[in-house]
């Protein structure tokens, strides 16, 4: 599907089919917002980038997407750890009330400070001496002790990842994602929805048109778009052939096997 695909039918919506009230540019424009709203709308395409870490740097530049999905840290000898994503809060204990400033209970640490930020860079992978023995959420405040560390985790501090512990060297972190589209500037750029996307996206499209015009249209074509969300979040299910559709219930037996984490 191209961007002269998607045009010639939002010109057929709007009833232009020549470049008279609105150009080729113009609806670009708008078709590109369209398909950043699907994106939002239903986490899809999915994507991957990389960063290269610096030795004792806790946060890292990320780039303009539409949702984080997962992080993994890349270490010598194939490793690739999970990094569970939080956020300061809940490092920092704030949910659960604590506040903590605890940092001086680790020896060589700074006193009054978060114990997430207090923590020492570390090499990867992150040794953790509970693994394999029983559950340690996430959803905790960040705590370390002279017996070992808990497992890594990364946040998200404005257009920034962080990492606890910071890398002690040179890594790389493999963050999954649901990208933003690559713009469509003219006829013949593929768009990267596939084929079933396409009512969706000149819907959305030929609404903004009808925003602009003021026209009573608008609502219209909202609907319209509105009707084909879920038909789009079915073909994303359904297009994992064998991905497994029943409930799998989690009982407390099953994090307490040999290792299972």
């Amino acid at each position: 599907m191209t961007g002269g695909d998607l045009l010639s039918k939002v010109r057929l919506l709007i009833g232009e089919t020549a470049q008279t009230r609105w150009t080729d540019p113009a609806l670009f424009g708008f078709l590109n917002d369209a398909q950043r709203q699907i994106a939002y709308e239903i986490d899809f395409p999915e994507a991957t980038y990389q960063i290269v870490t610096v030795a004792n740097q806790r946060e890292y530049q990320m780039l303009d997407v539409v949702k984080t999905l997962r992080v993994y840290m890349i270490a010598p000898g194939g490793v690739q750890q999970p990094l569970p994503l939080v956020d300061i809060s809940t490092l920092e204990g704030t949910q659960l009330e604590i506040y903590d400033q605890s940092s001086a209970n680790t020896q060589g640490q700074p006193v009054d400070t978060p114990q997430w930020l207090a923590q020492q860079p570390q090499a990867y992978p992150v040794q953790s001496p509970w693994v394999g023995q029983f559950p340690y959420p996430t959803s905790l405040p960040w705590q370390s002790s002279q017996s070992g560390l808990r497992r890594p985790v990364s946040y998200m501090r404005g257009g920034f990842l962080g990492i606890v512990p910071p890398p002690a060297a040179v890594y790389t972190i493999q963050v999954d994602c649901i990208s933003s589209p690559p713009n469509l500037n003219s006829n013949a750029d593929l768009c990267i929805f596939p084929d079933g996307f396409k009512d969706a996206l000149c819907y959305k499209t030929a609404e903004y048109v009808f925003v602009s015009d003021r026209s009573s249209q608008a609502e219209n074509m909202r609907q319209r778009f509105e009707a084909e969300l879920p038909k789009l979040r079915s073909f994303l299910i359904n297009v994992k052939g064998t991905m497994p559709k029943r409930m799998t219930p989690i009982t407390k037996r099953t994090f307490f096997r040999g290792r299972c984490y």
